[in-house]
């Protein structure tokens, strides 16, 4: 720079008191989400106009399908109930034998075969009872706390 330039002031355009406008894109987002074993009213008309009966056909399916699982959990209910009435008959049947046994022990002068033989199975039993119901009711309790937490994303 020259002597003479540097001491010269320097003339700046006027600035507009406000920034120039400036474009701005606006983009929107839309997030639809639909839980149910049937599609919403509006896709279903959609469906409808690319294949006539295309709706009819989706009620049918899902309206199987549910039958289907409520024949399902009914044979499971059912078994599981056949299942403790089984295991409750079983039960029952060997303290029935571990008594006779055991009286027939006391009756023969061993007193003390005797009553562990009654006592063991009715014990065995009456536990396996016990932590059966335990067992329900910490499923009950995990089914409870599963409903309450909402679903994680």
């Amino acid at each position: 720079m020259s002597k003479k330039n540097r001491h010269r002031p320097q003339v700046l355009p006027s600035q507009p008191s406000q920034p120039p406008a400036r474009a701005a894109e606006v983009q929107t987002v839309q997030f639809v989400h639909h839980q149910g074993p049937l599609p919403p009213p509006e896709q279903l008309e959609h469906y409808n106009r690319v294949l006539p009966g295309a709706a009819e056909r989706i009620f049918t399916l899902a309206e199987r399908q549910a039958e289907h699982r409520r024949n399902l959990e009914s044979t499971v209910v059912t078994g599981n109930l056949r299942a403790q009435a089984r295991g409750q008959l079983m039960g029952a049947m060997i303290v029935m034998v571990a008594m006779v046994i055991g009286g027939f022990l006391i009756h023969e002068g061993r007193p003390t075969e005797g009553f562990v033989s009654m006592f063991v199975p009715l014990a065995a039993v009456a536990g396996l009872f016990i932590w059966g119901r335990r067992r329900q009711e910490e499923e009950r309790n995990q089914k409870l706390r599963d409903v309450a937490q909402p679903p994680s994303q």
